[in-house]
């Protein structure tokens, strides 16, 4: 079903293009025609997959090369070309910004296994409620203990508490654990 709709609207906006700019379609050689096809196909085969976890799998290596080949793309050209007519600024830049490009994926990478899992997709779900405005405040008013205390001072009562009965000379009673 999804390489129907992916080739339908791949020839849609062929015929646009041929309408708009009719010589730039007939420069179009097989392969590229060829290689669109076979891009449909893959794509319809992914969407497909009845497995979660590849679809984990899959983002998480295509993030991996989207953050990593630019700085290969960039040490290689540097090995192959090392007279590039690139001022000593301009490299430092590009080795700068493709360098942070790079750890970015480290930093990403959390993210995806956090937002893209079963589990917390059924947090988000169950929890959705409980992030409303009305939620809030029944939830600030359940932490204060008395309508005279703050819930900093009874937050702050709690610690005390729990630090006295942790002291090895001195107890306290266990009321607010």
């Amino acid at each position: 079903m999804h390489a129907s709709i992916f080739t339908l609207t791949v020839m849609s906006t062929e015929r646009y293009f041929a309408v708009v700019k009719p010589l730039d379609t007939v420069k179009r050689s097989k392969s590229y025609r060829k290689s669109i096809a076979l891009l449909i196909w893959v794509a319809s085969l992914v969407l497909t997959l009845p497995m979660i976890v590849l679809y984990l799998i899959f983002t998480i290596v295509l993030l991996f090369w989207a953050c990593f080949l630019p700085f290969w793309i960039w040490q290689l050209l540097g090995q192959f070309n090392p007279l590039l007519p690139l001022s000593l600024k301009a490299k430092r830049n590009i080795n700068y910004l493709t360098t942070c490009l790079t750890y970015s994926n480290s930093c990403i990478n959390p993210f995806l296994y956090t937002l893209l899992t079963k589990n917390y997709k059924e947090y988000m779900r169950k929890h959705k409620l409980s992030w409303s405005t009305g939620s809030y405040f029944q939830r600030r008013n359940r932490f204060q203990q008395s309508p005279r205390r703050s819930s900093s001072a009874s937050s702050q009562q709690c610690t005390e508490s729990f630090m006295l009965t942790h002291t090895p000379s001195l107890k306290a009673d266990n009321s607010c654990l």
